[in-house]
């Protein structure tokens, strides 16, 4: 079970995390300061010579980096003071990543803010993304990437993704917080498997904000499967759909708030990639919301995309979509996109393949299109399931989020809140970020 075991690793390193910094080896001989010095020697020849089970501390302060920091070592942590606290300054944006190719490594307050990005970059594993988990790359002690444990992290300003992990298992990131990226907030692709995602935070990035995508033509591996994402929360991007699955499996979600995507809010889908079809179906999606959460997108669909709030779209006439459930989710101010080349609405349905899908109680509030439901040429076979509707609320405004909205280091209130809200540039995070968790632990659910 993932969850409990990311419920124990928490409580574990949570008595750790009170005397961290004196049991932990401290740093030395780094330049703390944003304009000046590179400290990516004295950075890496730490980790590289830390020894297993060693635990590395850096201390408050901003420290310039030119490069690549990589942990080939099994089994070290890394510990700074606090992500408001400790930050490590990328001045390279196209290698600028914390990029990990070994087993059991934890890595918990700081922030990896890069500076002067421009230009979507997609060479994630060469340093472009902020965070790399790689099993791919036949590197550090040659078992792959599994056991990765985040915590209290800010991933700032990447040029391709903020958190990519390719072909990684069994990791974790808890209150992990990526903004102002040029593609995909948080991206799993290439088999990464049994993750775990809570209490994550997605603010102004360049595409998806929490993606599983898997293509034959692109990706090596298998598709990404079983995962939970819980309590997420999304804040605008300028391309791009909010949660994605494509392709992938056994994806288990919980109480999430998306706000202000480009595309659909939420997709599940089968797509190609060129020519190519994925040989994996996509199945086993389940959306959900406990007794102190809820499920909600907001404004969504504001690009030239035509998707609606909730996608669901397979192109595979060979392969379907199947074993999907969607609950308890609220629709506010839904938008049909900008061009014309389909008749959307605020869900919608392209099923050319088969698409197996239960959505129950849906709730739509504020503006919404003519259509609440709109379907392509329907497929014979699919199963298309629809209970508990509630259109009667359109027009008004949704009662106050369950959870703290965090957003900029202010609390933001959907119930007056319209899809017309703007995001700001700024690269911080509210300081609150490193005290309690939400509801204090995680929900003892996992992926089936």
């Amino acid at each position: 079970d993932i969850t409990m075991r990311g419920t124990f690793r928490f409580l574990l390193f949570a008595l750790f995390l009170v005397s961290c910094s004196s049991q932990c080896t401290q740093i030395t001989g780094l330049t703390n300061s944003n304009s000046t010095g590179d400290n990516l020697s004295v950075i890496q020849t730490a980790v590289t010579n830390a020894a297993a089970g060693g635990c590395l501390y850096i201390p408050e302060g901003t420290y310039r980096v030119s490069g690549n920091i990589d942990v080939e070592k099994f089994n070290i942590t890394v510990n700074g003071a606090g992500s408001s606290k400790t930050v490590l300054l990328m001045i390279n944006p196209s290698t600028a990543g914390w990029r990990v190719f070994s087993n059991n490594h934890t890595l918990t307050g700081l922030t990896i803010r890069v500076v002067g990005a421009s230009g979507r970059g997609d060479q994630n594993q060469q340093g472009m993304s902020t965070l790399l988990l790689d099993a791919k790359v036949n590197r550090g002690d040659g078992l792959g990437c599994s056991g990765f444990y985040g915590f209290d992290l800010v991933l700032d300003g990447a040029k391709a993704a903020a958190f990519f992990a390719y072909g990684a298992d069994n990791y974790t990131l808890r209150k992990v917080y990526a903004q102002n990226s040029l593609a995909d907030s948080f991206h799993n692709t290439g088999g990464a498997k049994y993750g775990s995602f809570y209490d994550c935070r997605s603010k102004n990035g360049g595409d998806d904000m929490i993606a599983f995508v898997y293509y034959d033509g692109q990706d090596s591996g298998d598709a990404s499967h079983h995962m939970n994402v819980i309590r997420f929360q999304g804040f605008g991007n300028t391309h791009g759909r909010g949660l994605a699955n494509v392709n992938c499996h056994d994806i288990y979600v919980e109480d999430i708030y998306l706000e202000k995507t480009s595309a659909a809010g939420i997709i599940i889908a089968r797509e190609k990639y060129g020519t190519t079809t994925a040989r994996q179906p996509t199945y086993s999606t389940r959306i959900v919301k406990t007794s102190q959460g809820g499920n909600r997108v907001v404004g969504c669909n504001y690009g030239a995309e035509d998707h609606g709030s909730f996608f669901g779209y397979n192109v595979d006439t060979t392969n379907r979509i199947y074993d999907i459930s969607v609950e308890d989710l609220e629709i506010v101010d839904s938008n049909l996109g900008r061009s014309s080349g389909f008749s959307s609405g605020s869900v919608f349905i392209i099923d050319n393949g088969i698409i197996n899908i239960n959505m129950s109680r849906f709730t739509f509030y504020g503006t919404q299109p003519n259509n609440r439901f709109a379907r392509g040429t329907p497929n014979a076979g699919s199963v298309i399931t629809r209970t508990g509707w509630d259109e009667t609320k359109i027009g008004s405004r949704p009662s106050t989020y369950p959870y703290t909205l965090e957003r900029d280091g202010f609390v933001v209130d959907p119930a007056t809140s319209t899809s017309s809200s703007t995001f700001s540039t700024s690269s911080t995070f509210p300081s609150s970020q490193t005290g309690t968790d939400i509801r204090g632990s995680e929900s003892g659910h996992s992926v089936r």
